[in-house]
């Protein structure tokens, strides 16, 4: 906390003499309380200025602001205009919160099938949590045809992003398997097909995709009935 504290201070001098990423991280801070008490007014003007000189993630955390109202009255449309930059920057950030304006219609008319776009492109970059709001789209068909497989693959993918190292650490410290940690949130976007249903030599399989995680590799099978099942090897 101590760490934290001094650190705030530093870029909070740095800030002061410009520095936009200063910016960006001391408004962050002042908005989730990161190292010193919240304060709503102080992180709109600073993410305001970073947004100001093109800072592709104060662009988008300004955004967000306008979309929560911290320190703002809500204002959807400058929203979605400060989104709309930092996602032209390539910002995952960005990306992921026009992504979302676009799903939901949130100063702008809805458009899943950009919403899609915005959050391939972020999934493929590496966001995890634009890799799980793609396998919902996939998922439930929105913004692109439904794909079963597609949906499965990018919620697996999101959830070991999601974990860092350090929860990894303290699972197997317990004695849970990294996989049975993983397993809830792989099947969350299909267990209402899975449930009740007995997997048997009769029902055919129509597809298979192999993963290999950190603790070894399985096999999803999808089946004619709907059901996705797992099975290691």
């Amino acid at each position: 906390e101590e760490n934290t504290k001094i650190q705030h201070e530093t870029l909070t001098e740095r800030a002061g003499k410009g520095n936009a990423i200063a910016q960006y991280i001391v408004g962050y801070n002042y908005k989730y309380g990161l190292g010193t008490p919240k304060d709503a007014d102080k992180s709109f003007e600073l993410l305001s200025k970073s947004a100001a000189q093109g800072y592709s993630e104060g662009q988008a955390s300004l955004a967000n602001s306008y979309r929560e109202g911290v320190g703002v009255k809500v204002d959807l449309k400058k929203s979605f205009e400060w989104f709309s930059k930092s996602a032209a920057q390539g910002s995952h950030f960005g990306r992921r919160g026009l992504g979302w304006a676009y799903f939901h219609g949130l100063g702008v008319r809805m458009d899943k099938k950009k919403s899609f776009d915005l959050w391939l492109k972020g999934a493929e970059g590496g966001d995890s949590q634009c890799q799980q709001y793609l396998a919902g789209s996939y998922y439930k068909g929105e913004g692109v045809e439904k794909n079963l497989v597609e949906a499965a693959i990018w919620n697996s993918t999101a959830m070991m992003g999601f974990l860092s190292e350090g929860q990894q650490g303290a699972a197997r410290k317990r004695g849970v398997e990294i996989s049975d940690l993983l397993a809830e949130n792989q099947m969350n976007l299909v267990k209402a097909r899975v449930q009740d249903i007995k997997v048997t030599k009769k029902e055919k399989v129509i597809g298979t995709y192999q993963f290999t995680n950190i603790d070894g590799r399985f096999q999803y099978r999808f089946l004619k009935n709907g059901a996705i099942m797992r099975f290691y090897e």
